[in-house]
């Protein structure tokens, strides 16, 4: 009787753990509950800034186009006589057509060149003698006399996107030595090349505000907003692999020429990342006002989440430990089975199903960390679950010296060196990748460090930095 009686409290004692039934050669069973969430751990989402350099070719058609618009093809008339202001006996009259407008960028600025062919007539009243005139490059047979006038203007491009100029006349002078370049009327022996400079010079002055006008009224600024809008959409790498740029801001540097092109290097500004999974959602900004800045060289650092899916844990855990079979004081337990899940708050459990003179289930919990000595992932912290611990310490602690804990924490080590291989291939791969028919991306990843792990619901993701060179090259259409 007093045997029975001891039986029941030790029952009691197990209630929920083992279940005792009146053979004494019945198994031990356990059934302890799955692991309760801690406090959730919140992870900063502290993507590292980038800088990426993105050449965009500003063409000087939009300038040469202003000024073909602006420029008149002649100035002046042969029959609008003019008064010399420094000289009241001598008047003018003078018609200047214009050539094919030409463009190119020199010393930082933009020029604008045109030959003009000029004729001209003028009058001289002297105080005595009857008034008398003379012309050049009127005769129908004969070509007229030309200037060659270079307009300047630095080019750059302001906060609104607009291309602003400064245009003003640099040089109006006489196409060349040539005497066919010089209006030398003989009768009066005066050169009156020039006077008609000077009123060249007046009426291109009066047209600069009109040309700038003109230039910043040209639209560029869908332009730029269509390509932010493009490389700010995810790009797709592989199957389920994206590269999120993330771009918040961007930048430029004055206006250069290379090789007989034009262009300006804009600094964009991102927290680029390759994601793993479905086609990530972003929200796309507008387009940044614009602001001045240096070109920053110091590399691109991408983040890229390898993600490894519970199922795929799992499967490599059951290789090493399903089985196998753990002793301690003249008892067995065999692993029957594992399943590795997340527990919600950063932790891992794992499942394990025991067989053997136990029957019934344990778990385990730690946190997965990245270890740089050892250059891998593992989950040193280990554990039977406190509430399995609870529920084993009475009845079977035997089953925490057995083995199995140090099994699984050794099969739980993953080298980290596949997971930089896959982040260097990924972000080699999005760096080298035609975005639209209008923007690419090209450069080269370098290194990689693993910088966290992170355990989701779903996953553990491992982050690794990516660092390289790259940049966009935008050739707007």
């Amino acid at each position: 009787m007093r045997s029975a009686v001891v039986g029941a409290a030790a029952c009691a004692v197990l209630v929920g753990a083992v279940a005792c039934g009146g053979d004494a050669d019945d198994l031990l069973r356990l059934d302890p509950p799955p692991p309760e969430p801690g406090a959730l751990r919140i992870e900063q989402d502290d993507l590292p800034a980038s800088s990426i350099s993105v050449p965009v070719d500003v063409s000087l058609a939009i300038l040469s186009e202003a000024m073909e618009g602006a420029l008149p093809t002649s100035i002046g008339s042969l029959d609008d006589r003019t008064t010399l202001p420094d000289n009241d006996r001598m008047s003018l009259a003078y018609e200047i057509s214009r050539g094919p407008i030409e463009t190119w960028f020199e010393d930082g600025r933009a020029h604008v060149a045109a030959t003009l062919g000029y004729r001209v007539r003028a009058w001289y009243d002297p105080p005595v003698l009857p008034a008398v005139g003379g012309s050049c490059g009127t005769d129908e047979d004969s070509e007229p006399p030309r200037l060659r006038v270079e307009l300047q203007s630095p080019i750059t491009l302001d906060r609104d996107w607009r291309i602003r100029t400064d245009v003003s006349a640099e040089t109006i002078r006489p196409a060349s030595d040539e005497s066919r370049d010089k209006c030398e009327m003989t009768i009066l022996d005066i050169d009156v090349t020039g006077r008609v400079i000077d009123g060249a010079h007046a009426a291109l002055a009066s047209l600069a505000g009109e040309i700038n006008e003109m230039v910043s009224g040209v639209d560029v600024r869908s332009d730029f907003a269509s390509w932010w809008a493009t490389i700010a959409e995810p790009v797709r790498l592989a199957d389920r692999a994206w590269l999120v740029l993330s771009p918040d801001s961007v930048g430029r540097s004055a206006i250069t020429a290379e090789s007989g092109e034009v262009f300006t290097t804009l600094t964009l500004h991102a927290r680029p990342r390759v994601v793993m999974g479905d086609r990530p959602d972003v929200t796309v900004s507008p387009l940044p006002p614009l602001d001045s800045t240096a070109v920053r060289t110091d590399g691109v650092r991408v983040v890229a989440e390898a993600v490894a899916s519970w199922g795929e844990i799992t499967r490599r855990l059951r290789e090493e430990v399903v089985g196998r079979s753990f002793e301690a004081r003249g008892r067995t337990l065999r692993v029957e089975d594992l399943i590795v899940d997340g527990v919600g708050d950063g932790r891992a459990s794992v499942r394990a199903d025991l067989g053997g003179d136990v029957r019934g289930t344990v778990f385990l919990v730690g946190t997965p960390t990245y270890d740089a000595g050892r250059d891998e992932i593992h989950v040193d912290d280990l554990d039977f679950d406190v509430r399995t611990r609870d529920a084993i310490v009475t009845g079977a602690a035997w089953i925490t010296r057995a083995g199995l804990l140090g099994a699984v924490r050794s099969a739980a080590r993953f080298p980290a060196g596949e997971v930089r291989e896959w982040a260097l291939a990924k972000v080699e791969e999005g760096f080298n990748v035609q975005i639209s028919s209008q923007v690419r991306l090209e450069g080269n990843a370098d290194e990689v460090s693993i910088a966290s792990v992170h355990v989701g619901p779903d996953a553990v993701r491992v982050r690794a930095v990516v660092t390289g060179d790259a940049r966009l090259v935008v050739e707007p259409s």
